[in-house]
């Protein structure tokens, strides 16, 4: 027996979901909110018949508070990284270019 839900909060509508399963029509009744573009932490539907209530909590996305433009922005730890990176390498090709001058004084 199909039962009938209806989105009572945040927004309040006539549109009526129709399902053997409450969590179908949960899922259809969150669909209808994303694509109004409700921004909400829960959402209620409400039994047409029985006059229950259920209420739902929306999982947000993580949301980065540091993107620019597709692009990272850069903080002090990056700059300190990168810095320390770069004479990292630095000593790396000073150690590669004596091993090389060593190996042409042996031969």
């Amino acid at each position: 027996m199909s039962k009938r839900y209806r989105i009572i909060s945040p927004m309040l509508t006539d549109k009526i979901y129709e399902s053997d399963s409450m969590l179908k029509c949960a899922k259809k009744c969150y669909n209808e909110i994303k694509l109004n573009k409700i921004s909400t932490d829960q959402f209620t539907i409400k039994d047409i018949d029985t006059s229950e209530t259920f209420t739902f909590a929306v999982n947000k996305k993580y949301e980065s508070q540091h993107q620019i433009g597709g692009q990272i922005e850069e903080s002090k730890e990056s700059n300190y990284l990168n810095t320390h990176l770069k004479s990292i390498d630095d000593r790396i090709t000073t150690i590669e270019q004596k091993l090389k001058e060593d190996e042409c004084v042996i031969m």
